[in-house]
């Protein structure tokens, strides 16, 4: 089968995803610093899309977080998109595309750092789904996953909470924070999005589009979200 990398083409049949979930203590925050908007005017119309998401937010709130702080950079507002939610790509076609999902609830989260070698070893494309409070405890992982050009990132919310039960604002806060840490981190930014638990809906998926975001599902989950998939299941 012939891995694909982009997939906001066609997004092929089968996505495979693991969720890294660890055990450690919170991270303290930071002092409150420099108090940097979070807010790039440089595209006025997708700019006051986010105006409700920029709210109030400084640089302290989001590196709360982080091991260490780093320099927080908003990215250039993206144009929006038509609104859709892509859950396969054709079946009739031979490929697939592997994709996984770095979460981070109110626990603090770990890094899988033998799957991104596997993956890097045999220069396998892979959409990753970051999570924003993810990247801020890893921010070393961040720039290394960054700097592969085999993977693409992508967007999975910031603190991984239920989309379709939020508020329109907090649906664009946690988008809009998910890509302040991308861009700050690596300069690159998401244009692909997953709802945390998959639980998505046409509002969500709206709100997302207006940010640049296309909605991105699976159809085929691996281990981690369903111990009963076994590796071989997986393959066949």
């Amino acid at each position: 089968m012939k891995l694909v990398k982009n997939p906001t083409a066609v997004f092929p049949t089968a996505h495979l995803i693991s969720v890294f979930w660890w055990w450690i203590l919170w991270a303290d925050p930071i002092g409150a610093a420099a108090q940097i908007p979070l807010l790039n005017d440089s595209h006025p119309p997708a700019a006051r899309t986010m105006r409700a998401a920029a709210n109030e937010l400084s640089a302290a709130d989001l590196l709360r977080y982080a091991p260490t702080p780093f320099e927080i950079r908003p990215p250039p507002a993206l144009p929006a998109v038509p609104p859709r939610i892509v859950h396969r790509g054709p079946h009739q076609v031979p490929r697939i595309a592997l994709t996984f999902d770095a979460c981070a609830t109110k626990l603090k989260s770990g890094y899988d750092e033998r799957l991104i070698q596997v993956l890097v070893a045999k220069q396998a494309p892979a959409t990753l789904f970051l999570g924003g409070k993810w990247m801020a405890e890893h921010p070393e992982a961040t720039r290394y996953v960054g700097s592969c050009s085999q993977f693409e990132l992508a967007n999975h919310s910031f603190l991984h909470p239920r989309m379709a039960e939020l508020s329109e604002d907090r649906v664009r806060q946690e988008l809009w924070w998910t890509q302040v840490i991308m861009y700050s981190l690596t300069g690159r930014q998401a244009r692909l999005f997953r709802a945390p638990y998959a639980e998505v809906d046409e509002r969500v998926a709206r709100v997302a589009a207006q940010m640049g975001l296309v909605t991105v599902q699976y159809d085929l989950a691996s281990g981690d979200p369903d111990p009963r998939t076994a590796a071989d299941r997986l393959f066949r």
